[in-house]
Order: structure tokens, then sequence, then C-alpha cells
């Protein structure tokens, strides 16, 4: 028997039709109010109620506080949960269900942030039902999110805002395997939507036996019988220290007022002591019976006639229907209870083993029953259905109940704070405590454990004789799984949950919840259903400022979409400005691509270089925009580009330069096609395609969402009509905003530590070259403007790097906007670096001065070998090398001369003859070479034999001499 279902009753006041509907697996009847009208509705419960289907509708189901304090002060319908059917906005992705939850139907708002949902424990007494009610309208509705009860059950529903205002209560006191699952998998609502989708499976296929899955991250009240328990769980790293709710809990013997007055000395131990006590008490407290049991054993008609019990009314007004009517003590209207004796109150027959009854509770509450009578010498004994002879939570209510309304005498172990207990205040059957022995911390240390409680073997559960004491007052512990802060914490501070520090915070005292049981019991509509919801959400109403001071200071939190903010705009506008030049930069190298000098440079790879500068600068503007995930992906490969199409031809084009020299020092020839050069800066362009195509497969880097807390508020019903602050005696509402900005950003940083290396590369690569190519001739030698562009290009890396490592601590937006910024310097400081100077000298004619190393002044070419050489610097070569070597120094056989002589308008030499060609050879005509005694000569050869005039090499034109 299932003691946690509601039950059907009628309101006090009002005469109403119940529909009684009957559950799935377990016989139940449950009590809904039946209506014709809305009115109707809103007369019975409150305004906000509506008539559907026949039924009036919960009104408080879109919010108890909107419902309240009007919409005026609560604009807002409280948030969203998995018991309207929304398991969260990663989860319904995943599940496929994006689109199947409609929030208007659920009477709810979607949370703004997609913030964890705490699931909170149902337990089977009424304090535990309150609490929990309490902590999902302040975190629903004040702190803004997900909540919800778990049941522990397939057909437990204990939802503050459940449309028909159902009340289970949960079969189990203490679920420690819904926190351990909690624990372990952090998130509930995946597990709470396998439970739906299993319950649907239940309700249409009757082969499904899926086995229920719990998950709470809170326990609310844990009362002292649980202390070793949670100690161990502590210990193992399950729970946090468990730490008080704030109210004081106790467990007593009670009987009613009318049995205390009748004989006062059952109010002591010492009246209840001794055989002699034995017999009274057997004769006192009696057994309750069963609807069942009376209509069988002790109704004369079976029930279906009037009873004989010297009452006005029958006993029974008829056999009970359903297995669960057949297991109660006491239905109104229904069946009214009896209590009688049987062999256990036989003192003539059995004077030694006669007792009286007590109404116990079940074993895995803080009982102490057993221990406290057996070493007591106290004759009385439960004989309930459950394994220690206790009740049911409801069960233990219909007994006494049954006992009120017979006015037959009760032993009743109870605790206090309770409903039912004040529910009696004022009347005969108020509760009596009895006096049992003192308690002391030696007694309480000796106390029997659940384990030992919830044995089959009667000497288990009577324990040491150090522990019969009567019970303490202790505060009810809440308890928290471990992880809930830590998995909180991690999360960056904006989208941090208020849950975790309003449930460590939130404390309730006893007298409170005393006044909740007031409100609950004084209503009397629907004393299982909606009462007790709208006695939780009227006092949340009256004690809202005090509520509000368990919520951390910064929420409840409103989400404003951002527009672009100053970095950014920024960022943009220099990326353009970069972006402009880059490109008025290579109009002007085309406009003067026939100087020297820009022949030198090799006019292809300036223009790869350009590209390669245009590309970064380009990224940096995408960059800089709103992302989406194209923009995201397109910025990453054209920075990647173009860094990769900026250095890899200057490191290929400096290389060839520095092979050239190293071939010179060696006497040796070599040849160099351009188009081999360009090759080689394709492959490795194609190297950084194929990269970047299994970066977008692989991982792209996507537009990710970042929420921000500026610091700013909003503020509902800031003044009311009078000019005051607040209305109706409460504060206004105070809204924190919340800034969601986005970014780019693939799931993992590899990605970017790759893209960072690759550059750092490239660098390296570069400055080894510029080094190896500081003596080059000038008109070739770029080792200066390399060098302080590579040392330029790393501080602008740096800096990016610095950036990418502030993510923990910078909106990770404006690190965005500020790495477009690096990216627009890094291309500027180039343009400046290495085009300036160029451009300066095409647009001015500043000649190139020609300079020869002693080396290649004083080395003498092996016999029939031959020197290329710019017609700029033929001259020189001629001039020098004749009236050193005495050698003879003319152009390759063939070969039309060139005129050396700058002309009179100081036109460029090379614009006489844009394809003259000027191979340059210096042989040996003469079959002997004398010594010679020139100053700058530093070696001197003799015997060499010429082989003749001979063509050395291909001819080349000057542009490919220069190569």
């Amino acid at each position: 028997m299932n003691p946690t279902k509601r039950q059907p009753t009628l309101p006090r006041n009002w005469s109403v039709l119940l529909i009684l509907s009957l559950s799935v697996f377990q016989t139940t009847v449950e009590a809904v109010i039946a209506c014709e009208n809305t009115a109707t509705c809103e007369t019975l419960l409150r305004p906000g109620s509506e008539c559907i289907d026949g039924v009036c509708s919960n009104p408080l189901a879109a919010g108890c506080l909107r419902n309240y304090l009007g919409p005026e002060r609560f604009p807002h319908r409280r948030i969203c949960s998995s018991h309207d059917g929304y398991y969260g906005k990663q989860n319904m992705e995943e599940a496929e269900l994006e689109y199947s939850f409609d929030p208007d139907s659920a009477h709810c708002d979607l949370p703004a942030i997609d913030y964890n949902e705490i699931r909170a424990l149902l337990q089977n007494w009424d304090s535990t039902v309150l609490t929990a009610w309490i902590v999902q309208i302040l975190l629903s509705e004040v702190a803004r999110v997900p909540v919800s009860i778990e049941g522990s059950g397939w057909d437990t529903v204990a939802n503050f805002y459940d449309p028909l205002y159902r009340l289970h209560y949960s079969p189990s006191s203490y679920d420690y395997d819904a926190m351990q699952r909690a624990k372990d998998e952090n998130d509930c609502r995946p597990t709470v939507f396998q439970n739906d989708q299993e319950r649907a499976h239940r309700d249409g296929m009757e082969n499904a036996t899926g086995e229920y899955q719990s998950c709470a991250h809170v326990m609310p009240e844990a009362w002292a019988g649980q202390r070793s328990i949670y100690r161990q769980l502590e210990n193992d790293g399950l729970i946090e220290p468990a730490e008080g709710t704030g109210g004081v809990a106790k467990y007593s013997w009670y009987v009613p007022r009318f049995v205390a007055e009748k004989d006062p000395t059952l109010l002591s131990h010492y009246g209840l002591r001794g055989s002699e006590a034995r017999k009274k008490l057997a004769a006192t407290f009696k057994r309750p019976t069963t609807w069942k049991q009376y209509c069988d054993e002790v109704a004369p008609t079976k029930c279906l006639g009037p009873g004989n019990n010297n009452l006005t009314e029958p006993i029974a007004t008829r056999p009970p229907e359903t297995e669960e009517e057949e297991q109660q003590y006491f239905v109104p209207g229904l069946y009214h209870g009896h209590f009688r004796a049987t062999k256990e109150n036989d003192c003539e027959n059995y004077p030694n083993s006669c007792t009286g009854h007590i109404a116990n509770v079940i074993c895995d509450w803080s009982t102490f029953v057993v221990p406290q009578a057996y070493h007591n010498d106290i004759a009385v004994e439960s004989n309930g259905p459950e394994m220690n002879g206790g009740y049911p939570f409801l069960r233990m209510l219909e007994v006494y109940q049954a006992a009120n309304y017979t006015k037959s005498p009760v032993l009743f172990y109870w605790f206090t704070p309770d409903r039912m207990l004040q529910s009696f205040l004022g009347t005969d059957a108020e509760f009596q405590e009895i006096l049992l022995p003192v308690p002391s911390q030696k007694c309480v240390d000796a106390r029997v454990s659940e384990e030992g409680r919830c044995s089959e073997h009667i000497l288990d559960q009577v324990g040491p004789p150090e522990g019969a004491c009567g019970s303490e007052p202790h505060t009810y512990q809440k308890l928290i799984v471990s992880n809930l802060f830590d998995d909180n914490a991690a999360l960056p501070l904006a989208q941090q949950s208020p849950a975790y520090a309003t449930v460590k915070r939130f404390r309730i005292s006893d007298l409170q919840i005393a006044s909740i049981f007031d409100y609950w019991y004084d209503r009397g509509v629907d004393e299982w259903g909606y009462d007790p919801r709208d006695a939780v959400c009227r006092w949340v109403a009256e004690n809202l400022d005090e509520l509000q001071r368990f919520v951390p200071r910064t929420y409840p939190r409103q989400v404003q979409e951002s527009n672009v903010h100053g970095v950014q705009s920024i960022a943009l506008a220099i990326s353009v400005f970069t972006c402009v030049v880059t490109v008025a930069t290579a109009l002007a190298v085309y406009i003067y691509r026939e100087k020297t000098v820009m022949k030198y440079a090799q006019i292809e790879f300036v223009q790869l270089i350009l590209t390669g500068l245009f590309f970064v600068c380009l990224g940096a503007f995408i960059g800089a925009l709103q992302p989406t995930t194209g923009t995201c992906i397109t910025s990453v490969w054209l920075v990647q580009l173009g860094y990769t199409l900026e250095l890899v031809p200057l490191i290929v084009k400096v290389g060839a330069i520095h092979r050239l020299m190293a071939a010179s020092r060696r006497m040796r020839r070599i040849k160099l096609k351009r188009w081999h050069l360009i090759r080689t800066v394709v492959l490795v362009v194609l190297a950084v395609v194929v990269y970047l195509l299994c970066h977008t497969v692989l991982d792209p880097p996507m537009r990710q969402k970042e929420i921000l807390l500026p610091g700013t508020t909003t503020t509902i019903n800031a003044a009311n009509e009078n000019g005051d602050n607040e209305q109706d005696g409460y504060e206004p509402l105070v809204f924190h905003d919340l800034e969601i900005n986005y970014y780019c950003a693939p799931n993992e940083r590899f990605w970017a530590m790759v893209q960072m290396g690759w550059q750092v590369f490239l660098l390296f690569m570069a400055v080894a070259l510029a080094v190896q190519t500081r003596h080059v001739v000038s008109e070739f030698n770029e080792s200066r403007r390399l060098g302080i562009m590579c040392y330029s290009h790393f501080l602008f890396l740096v800096l990016r790097i610095i950036v990418l490592s502030l993510e923990s601590t910078v909106a990770l937006s404006r690190l965005q906007a500020f790495a477009s910024l690096a990216l627009s310097g890094d291309t500027f400081a180039t343009l400046v670096i290495y085009f300036a100077p160029m451009l300066h000298s095409a647009v001015w004619n500043i000649r190139p001065r020609h300079r020869m190393s002693a080396s290649m002044i004083n080395a003498r070419p092996p016999q029939g070998s031959g020197w290329f050489y710019p017609a700029a610097i033929a001259q020189n070569i001629i001039e020098r090398v004749s009236a050193t070597s005495g050698a003879v120094v003319e152009a390759v056989v063939g070969a039309p001369a060139v005129d050396m002589t700058p002309s009179d308008d100081d036109s460029d030499p090379g614009d006489h003859d844009e394809h003259a060609k000027v191979p340059v050879a210096v042989s040996c005509l003469n079959d002997t070479v004398e010594p010679t005694d020139h100053p700058e000569s530093r070696e001197t050869r003799s015997g060499s034999t010429c082989t003749g005039n001979e063509n050395v090499g291909d001819e080349f034109s000057e542009e490919q001499v220069a190569t």
C-alpha cells in the first residue's frame, strides 16, 4: 500500500462536486474541484483559476507572486522547468525537441540563461513539502532559475505549479540514491527526460518495465535519526557538510487531551512502567482497525447496513471498493474508524505479554519507540503494516483522525513542527506530550541506527539501554550534493547560477513553518491539493522582503542584447583604414613597377606580399564584425592565408639570394628559374589550405555566446502614482542587466596554438635568412628591413598571445576586437617598414649605391667561368676587376654593348631598354695572368690557362638577372 496519494476531501464551507479518478498503477482516489464556469473556480480557489474541461485550474500555475502581488510588481511569469517538458536548450536540441515546447501553453517563461535546473527532493512529511515549495518559488520566480521537485516514483506529483494542484508524498523518506545520481550527472534533466519517455511508454505499452531513476541536488530536511548516515556521506564526498535549515524538531509520545484529562498518570513514563501499568495500557490503548478489517471482522452486516456502535452515524457507510480504501483507517464521510481489543490486549490470557497500542512511524524516520518502550518497561507496541510495526505518514494521520472522531484513546508518536499537531490546538484532542527520561549526550550517542530500527530482529531494534531516553530537540539539516558549488563556480561570473548560494543561505524557522500550517488548516477548501499551495504562496508574498535576502546581491538578472561596443567600433574603423592603405600601396607599386628598385624587389613577389597583407587586414575587419559562423571561419582563413602569402614569398626570395651568394663564394654556377620559386610558394600555401580545411571540418570556429555583467540595473515599479519607491509596502524589484555578446572560437584551443606556432616558425625562418644575407649587395640586401619587419611581427604576435591569455578575465568579445586591432596594427607596421622606403626610392628616383664587397672584387673566377650582374653594377665590376687583375672583362659573345653611363637627365639606367640583355662574363683571354701588386688584392694567381672565349650561361634580361 502506498500512502503517498492525495485523499478525497470536501471543502468545509462549500458544496462542490468532486471528480474521482483512478491512478494507472496504484488504485488511488484523487479529488479535483469540478466547475461549471470560471466564476466558481475564482470563488473557491483564487482569481486566475479557470474552468477547463469541467475542472478548476491552478491559479498559481504562471507564478505565485505574479498572482498574489500583481503583474505590475511581477511582470514576468515563472521560469519553465522539466515539469513543463522543458529540459534545457542544449538537452532539447540533442533530443531534437527544440520546437516541441510552447512556453505559453505551459504558463512560463524560458530562462534567459540556460542555468542548470535545480532539483529538490520531495520527502514524505508536510514540512519538507512546504520547504521545497518555498525554494521552488524563490528560485523560479525571484532568482529566475529552473527548479523541479523529485518525487522518487513514477506517479509521485508534487510540483507547486501543477495544473491540477496534485500533492503526492514520496514513497521514500531519504532518497540518497537520487543525490548520488545528481552528483554523478550534475544536470538531472537528461535523467528526467528518460523518465518522462519511459512514463509515456508505460501509458502506452503494457510491457514497458523501465526502472525509475531519481535525481536530486538538495534534500530539504534530514532529522536526527539520519545523523550517522549523512556524516558518512560527508566523509565519502557525496554531500557538503550538513547545515541547519533553521527549524527545531522534536519527536515525542502524545495522547489527546481528553485522554490526559481522564488519567493524568499517562503523561509521565513513571505512570506507564511496571506490571500494573501494563494492564492499564492494554485496556486503554486498543488497536486501530482498517476499513476492510472492520467490515470483514467487526460489522455484523459486513458494512451493508447501519452499524450498532451507539453512534448517531454508521461507522462505515459501505464496504471498501478499492485496494487503497481497504487499508485506510479513516475516510471522511465514508469510514469513521474503529479501535478494538485484540489478543495483544488480552491480559487475562497473556498477563506477561499483553500490551497497549502505540502508533509508531516508519523505521527510516527518527523513531526510538521500540528501545524507549523496552528499556523503560512500558508495555506498548505498534502493529502497523511496516517492518517495525510502523504506519506510513497518511495512515498515521488517519489513525489520529479516527481516534478524535470516535473519541477513542490513542497513544501516538509524533513530531513538531507539523500541521496536524497544530490543527488540533484548542480542541479536546489537542496533543499532550508524555514525559520520558531526560536525554543526554551519552544517550544520543547510543541511539539505535536506522539499520537497527529497520532490522527484522527485535534485539537489533531495541539497541542498548543507554539509548532509551526521550528525544532531544534538534535542528533538522539540509543536504546539498558536493559538486553543486564547484560546477557552478567553474562557469564565468556572469553565467553562474544563484541557485547554490540561495539554497545555501535559505533558512526557515519552525515558527514560520507553523504559520504556514495555520494558513493551510484555516483555508479548508481543498486540504490535500490547492490549500497548502495557497498557504505557501500567501506566506512567501507576505515575507518576500525577508526571503530576498537569501538571493545573491546581483540577482535576479535580465538579458539585454548588446550593440557594437566602443572597442569593436574602433577596431572596425582601423581595419578599414588599414585595408585602404594596403590597396593604395598596391596601386603605387603597380604605377612604379618599372622602377629599378621595384625590379630588384621582384614585382611578382611584392604583389604576393601585398595580397597577404590585404588578406590579414580583411580578416581583421571581418573579425571585428558581429560574429556569425560564416564570418568566424572566413576570418581564420584570411588571417592564416594572409600571413602565409606575406612571409613565405619573402622567405623564398631572400633564400634564393642567399643561395646565389653562397654559390658565388664557392665559385660555382647556379641557375634559378622564377617558376621554381613561385612553385615553392604555391606548395606552402596549399599545405596551409589543407590545414584550414581540416580545421573547418573537424572543429570549425563557431559563433559562441558570451554573457557579461556590466553592472547596470533595471528597476521594475520604481515609483507608484504617488511617487513613492514602494508599492503596498514592498521594495521595488530590481533586475541586474546582463549583456549578451558573441565571439568566435573552436571547441579546442589546439587550433589557435597551431596557428600561432606557424607564424612563429615563419618569423624564425625570416630572421635567420635576414642574418645570413646581411652582407649581400645593397640592391638585394633586405636584411635590415626584413629584420625590423620580423621584430614588428613578433611584437604584435606577442600582443595577440597576451590577448588570448586574458580570456578568463576580459570579455571574449572585447578580446576579439583587441585581436582585430593587433592584426590591423601589424599590417600597417609592415606597410611602413617594408614598402615605405621602396616607394620613397621609386617616387624620388633615388639610385642605389653600387658597393662591392672585398670578396666580390678580389675573387678570381675559375677558367672559363662567368659571373652575372645587373647592368647597374656591370661598369663597376669591369673597371675594378680589370684594374686589379689585368684580366679582360667583356660581354658574352653575341651580347650587345650596354651603355652604363647615366644620361644627363638623371633617368634610371634601366630606362634605356627594359629588355636589354646585360650578361657580363669575366674571362681570361691571355694564356697567362700576371701577378698584381694592387693594394686591394688579397691573393695572386699564375699559370692560369684560358680556354678561350666561351658563353658561360644563358642570357637573362635585367630583371631576370636581379633574381
